[in-house]
């Protein structure tokens, strides 16, 4: 029983340890958001000072019988440049370049520019093919004469995409 109005000695003790618990947790979430903030500033420091640097990767080389090429089973067919083959302008490429020996016309999954080779002839792909053949593997070789497209026909053949 509590005489008067003072905190009985247990109380206050524990109130107390209670108050320095509570100083120790806030001085040390201070130490912890002062360490987080250093850290970020050392951070941005060096990002700063690399920006604009760029980082280049220099690949090993690599013989050319280590590149793996990719070989397609294709239909293989001929075309000339003729008006009545292609279009009103028979010896414009699609990639604005002149039709010739040498030029094949593509599927469009192929980029312009890439080399494939047919029964050992290097070929690049710088003509489409018509809309109807555009995703599967055509392939339109380009010959001279009707008569030498006609002599090619309708060829399934390995391409081997370089």
């Amino acid at each position: 029983m509590i005489i008067n109005d003072e905190i009985p000695r247990w109380l206050k003790d524990k109130k107390e340890r209670k108050q320095q618990q509570e100083k120790k947790k806030r001085s040390y979430q201070r130490k912890i958001a002062f360490i987080i903030a250093f850290v970020i500033l050392v951070v941005v420091f060096f990002i700063s000072r690399i920006e604009g640097k760029a980082v280049t990767y220099i690949a090993p080389e690599v013989e050319a019988s280590e590149i793996k090429r990719e070989i397609i089973s294709a239909v293989i067919t001929a075309y000339t440049s003729s008006v009545d083959e292609t279009d009103d302008r028979p010896w414009e490429t699609a990639s604005g370049g002149i039709a010739g020996d040498g030029s094949v016309a593509c599927p469009e999954w192929l980029d312009f520019g890439t080399h494939i080779l047919i029964q050992e002839k290097e070929y690049t792909c710088d003509d489409r093919m018509n809309a109807r053949y555009r995703t599967s593997n055509h392939f339109d070789v380009w010959r001279e004469t009707k008569q030498e497209a006609y002599l090619w026909g309708r060829q399934l053949l390995a391409v081997e995409v370089l």
